[in-house]
């Protein structure tokens, strides 16, 4: 798949660095420089109708990678995305979970900084509900226990998505980016063999990644 680089209108005035970026993709970094990781990655994106679009990983250098342009095959618009990843020597499953849009390049209130030879431009975020951040209470300034609990789980490892330059623009938002990098880290509640207490303050609740 072919892409070529191309600066939508107003994105200059926003003060966007438009450098030639990567292949939107997602990106399943390896662990410690190792040539690999996962015995399986791959990722199931689902569309407003409920069409389902399964693509593996594929190995380079240093990561397991799905491109956008081949995850996102069906008409432009939302999509939901699950990912699956299974570290070698491990026989447990973690799941990461976006959302992410396909649009047509010219399309008003639409902007990619790179556009595939059939002029589709891709974007894709991180749910606040899949990250650290959204753990945070600000009106008793801790951190929620039950959130917390669901983020990092209870196997070996957790999943740390983290978002690049958000450089796609989706019916007037900013709220996407061209990549997203996921990384298996260990879990700090499974080396403690510890959880931390709950408490009745935790108000939110979140979908865990985990499942």
């Amino acid at each position: 798949m072919r892409f070529r680089a191309t600066i939508p209108a107003g994105l200059l005035s926003l003060g966007i660095a438009l450098s030639v970026h990567a292949m939107p993709s997602i990106d399943f970094v390896n662990r410690d420089d190792s040539l690999s990781s996962y015995s399986d990655a791959h990722c199931v994106a689902t569309d407003a109708h409920g069409q389902r679009y399964a693509v593996a990983a594929e190995k380079h250098d240093n990561v397991s990678s799905v491109k956008l342009a081949r995850l996102l095959a069906g008409n432009a618009g939302r999509y939901t995305i699950e990912c699956t990843l299974v570290p070698d020597r491990s026989k447990e499953a973690y799941i990461s979970k976006f959302d992410a849009v396909k649009f047509r390049s010219g399309e008003p209130a639409h902007g990619a900084p790179e556009y595939d030879e059939n002029q589709f431009g891709y974007g894709i975020k991180i749910p606040l509900s899949q990250t650290h951040s959204n753990c945070y209470d600000p009106n008793t300034r801790l951190m929620q226990p039950r959130c917390l609990d669901a983020f990092y789980g209870t196997q070996r490892y957790f999943l740390e998505p983290l978002s690049a330059n958000l450089n796609v623009r989706f019916n007037h938002s900013m709220e996407y980016t061209s990549n997203v990098g996921v990384f298996l880290k260990d879990n700090p509640r499974h080396l403690q063999g510890q959880r931390e207490p709950r408490t009745d303050r935790a108000t939110t609740s979140i979908t865990s990644p985990f499942q």
